[in-house]
């Protein structure tokens, strides 16, 4: 037995801890078996060892920037599982070493270039013992800049490119020309002069450069370029304007062949380069504009056509001119036929109104304006009066191009029935023979267009003027006969007399 104590004392601390518990296992599964009841052994020695920092990885008075990282030297007897950097006490970052070995930085946000700050490392065990380390360094935490000329947003032309690099910190050590997609240096400088030959081709040019100092400082510059080797290119025009009737748009294409558009709207040109420096508009000859569109308003002018000029410039002067003819129509539709006529006698509770125009094709909208009850059917639009005397209507036309016309008709409205009297007549029920007169009057505001005799219900005869007078052959009809008179305005209202029975003698 004591042979046995000397060797497990000879095998040291971290040795012993591990054969204790796995004796302590042995014998408690033991005790479990054989009594049934729970045994206790003695508890293995807790560790209470901190690790120990032999190297912290910076020495004190060191130039330390933001970017580097450091490699401290630290070891446990079980095993170091965490570092923590701390700066003056506070920022604290923390890193796993299984993860990331024992490479460790701090963070030196906000704090001034050339500040001696304290940095201090912290080494955690698994047992949660703590040591720690403090060095002070002088942060250099300056990213370098730099100026590249040519300025950036230069236009040239496509050819060798030479960038020189200005305005350096004089501590740098490193400018790189990289790739951003791939992130790889495609050219590098350790020294003056600090330039770069390239050769640029039709587009954007991007340049990136990565600068590096003494202490491993990151910084960086840019700028790109438009390489431009042609004049720009104009598209056809578009002549527009505000919609006239709601839900119909007004758009024309003007091609260099010409077009018809209106006295007013908007043109609107599409000019292409990658350096676009400015658009003209000349309308015969006259500078009217610059930029993307014209607003196009001729109305004060008689002219039926006109040459208008696009002249598109580039930031290295290169220019193209593209001419446009138009033709310029400022009527509106011409109305051939509308009816009813002018001042003509309408009745009903309706009437039906229509027009025509010179060319239906251009027509884009005709309706009527100004009334309160309209509504489709047959043959045109039916208008509802409302009282009887002058009704004026008028019908809205607009074509393609915007123009409009107006047309308006006055008509007499007359739902009166004329006024009709016998005047001479045979008493109701009177013996009658031979021949037999009958007269009467008749009149109406507008005039009366006839009046007409009826026997047993039948038109007989109709007098167009005036003192109308009937002759009626007895002889003609039966023993008795019913007579009565109708007359009619011009309007088509009628009026029955009251109905006279007679008897042959």
């Amino acid at each position: 037995m004591p042979y046995r104590r000397r060797i497990v004392l000879a095998m040291g601390d971290a040795a012993l801890k591990t054969l204790r518990a796995a004796a302590i296992a042995a014998l408690s599964s033991s005790l479990i078996l054989t009594a049934g009841t729970p045994a206790f052994a003695d508890d293995a020695p807790a560790d209470t060892t901190a690790p120990v920092i032999d190297n912290i990885g910076l020495t004190d008075g060191q130039v330390y920037n933001q970017m580097s990282v450091f490699q401290p030297t630290v070891h446990d007897d079980t095993g170091v599982i965490m570092l923590e950097t701390l700066v003056d006490g506070v920022r604290s970052r923390k890193f796993s070493v299984t993860r990331t070995g024992t490479r460790v930085g701090v963070d030196l946000t906000s704090v001034p270039d050339g500040t001696e700050v304290e940095i201090k490392l912290r080494a955690y065990d698994a047992a949660g013992n703590v040591a720690e380390k403090t060095v002070r360094v002088i942060a250099d935490i300056n990213v370098p800049h730099a100026r590249i000329s040519p300025a950036s947003g230069t236009v040239m032309h496509s050819g060798p490119l030479t960038i020189t690099v200005n305005d350096l910190p004089a501590d740098i050590a490193k400018v790189a020309l990289y790739d951003t997609g791939t992130g790889k240096n495609l050219d590098v400088r350790t020294e003056a002069p600090w330039t770069f030959d390239l050769t640029t081709v039709p587009g954007v040019k991007f340049v990136n450069l990565r600068l590096t100092d003494v202490r491993g400082n990151l910084g960086g510059a840019s700028a790109s370029y438009a390489i431009d080797d042609t004049p720009p290119v104009i598209s056809d025009l578009a002549y527009s304007r505000e919609s006239v009737v709601s839900g119909v748009p007004i758009n024309v294409k003007v091609t260099t062949a010409g077009a018809t558009i209106g006295p007013v709207g908007t043109l609107t040109a599409t000019a292409t380069d990658l350096t676009l420096r400015k658009t003209e508009w000349y309308v015969d000859g006259e500078l009217k504009s610059t930029g993307s569109t014209l607003n196009w308003d001729d109305r004060a002018s008689t002219r039926t056509s006109a040459t208008i000029e696009i002249r598109a410039t580039d930031a290295l002067d290169q220019t193209t001119s593209k001419v446009f003819p138009v033709t310029i129509d400022r009527t509106g539709p011409v109305v051939t036929s509308l009816t009813p006529a002018q001042n003509a006698l309408v009745r009903g509770s309706y009437f039906v109104t229509n027009s025509t125009v010179k060319v239906p094709s251009e027509l884009v909208d005709a309706e009527l304006v100004g009334l309160p009850s309209i509504a489709n059917a047959p043959g045109g639009l039916a208008i509802y009066p409302k009282k009887d005397g002058p009704l004026t209507f008028t019908w809205w036309y607009v074509d393609k191009l915007g123009n409009q016309s107006f047309a308006s008709r006055t008509v007499i409205v007359d739902n009166t029935r004329p006024a009709l009297k016998l005047t001479k007549a045979p008493k109701n029920q009177a013996k009658l023979k031979g021949k037999v007169t009958v007269t009467a009057t008749a009149s109406d505001k507008n005039g009366v267009a006839k009046v007409q005799l009826l026997v047993n219900g039948k038109l007989v005869a109709t007098d167009y003027r005036a003192g109308y007078a009937f002759s009626i052959n007895t002889a003609k009809y039966g023993k008795t006969f019913k007579m009565q008179l109708r007359a009619y305005d011009r309007a088509g209202n009628y009026i029955y007399t009251t109905t006279r029975t007679y008897r042959r003698g």
